[in-house]
């Protein structure tokens, strides 16, 4: 028996998924994420490979509010 998959469920994959994405990989793939990481306050204009998740660490920001 297959249980149904709710959307909460989605979101938190979803979540895991960005934290670990490069934030490279994550603008590349949606222009417009770079306004809302802006509108957090996460300097990505050096990002090289870091993750989304490394990079709100080292500057202090909850990825889950992003």
């Amino acid at each position: 028996m297959q249980l149904p998959i709710l959307a909460a469920d989605i979101g938190i994959v979803r979540i895991l998924e960005l934290e670990n994405t490069s934030v490279v990989d994550i603008i590349q793939n949606d222009l417009r994420s770079a306004a809302i990481l802006r509108e957090f306050g996460v300097d990505y204009s050096m990002p090289g490979r870091r993750s989304l998740g490394q990079m709100c660490e080292d500057q202090g920001v909850d990825p889950r509010d992003i």
